[in-house]
């Protein structure tokens, strides 16, 4: 192995000791056990989060189907299903608590780290500067926040290094099928996992907060001009 693989190696144990340490510190917090409860199929449209802290310990944990994970998630808070779909299993294997529902966030955050490395290969084709990506990636605080919460932003996050880097693939590719339908599957998926970064895959852009603040943009500019037109009615 060539010094930039151990480089690597090292950057990603140290992603993963950030992520890790400190998993269980605090509990389920309202949003997370949202999550929990939608990956187990039960619909809490009617409970407020303080409620849901509450009762988390003492809900008893059903075998979910398809259809009701669906119906939670466009019921509970109107999101996409893939995050739930994967937590669901797990949640049957290893349980509910706190550690094993918040490792499957941590480990996308994780993986992330060699994702951004060669997303950072892929834009500079320099191995010391995909290196940095990757160190920042490891090191950067809100990634290692949403790394630690039982939320979809982890595995969006990631998804969003992956398929931009296939896309780039593929546009090297050529019009080679292979590349152009990993990348599809990526921006697929991607779709189905949180409703922010849609645009990102629509748009094919390379960097979340660029995504995030043309979305901002165009909400303000609506509310702006929807402003504008009831201040000229109302004189």
């Amino acid at each position: 192995m060539n010094k930039t693989g151990i480089l690597l190696i090292l950057v990603t144990a140290l992603a993963a000791a950030l992520r890790l340490c400190g998993l269980t510190y605090q509990g389920l917090w309202g949003d997370e056990a949202f999550s929990v409860y939608a990956a187990r199929g039960v619909d809490m449209h009617f409970m407020t989060a303080s409620l849901v802290d509450a009762t988390h310990r003492k809900f008893v944990n059903p075998h979910a189907t398809p259809r009701a994970i669906l119906r939670a998630c466009l019921r509970n808070e109107a999101a996409p299903p893939a995050f739930y779909a994967l937590l669901a299993p797990w949640i049957r294997m290893f349980g509910s608590g706190d550690f094993a529902c918040r490792f499957p966030p941590a480990a996308m955050g994780i993986l992330a780290v060699p994702v951004a490395f060669l997303l950072g290969r892929r834009l500079f084709r320099r191995d010391d500067a995909a290196l940095l990506a990757s160190l920042f990636t490891a090191v950067s605080p809100i990634a290692i926040f949403f790394s630690q919460e039982v939320r979809a932003y982890s595995m969006a996050y990631l998804l969003v290094l992956l398929s931009s880097w296939l896309l780039l693939r593929a546009l090297d590719g050529g019009t080679r099928p292979v590349p152009w339908a990993a990348y599809a599957a990526a921006a697929a998926a991607l779709c189905h996992t949180c409703l922010l970064y849609t645009s990102d895959a629509a748009d094919d852009l390379l960097c979340v907060d660029l995504g995030g603040r043309r979305i901002i943009k165009k909400k303000k500019y609506r509310t702006t001009k929807n402003e504008h037109n009831n201040m000229h009615n109302n004189n």
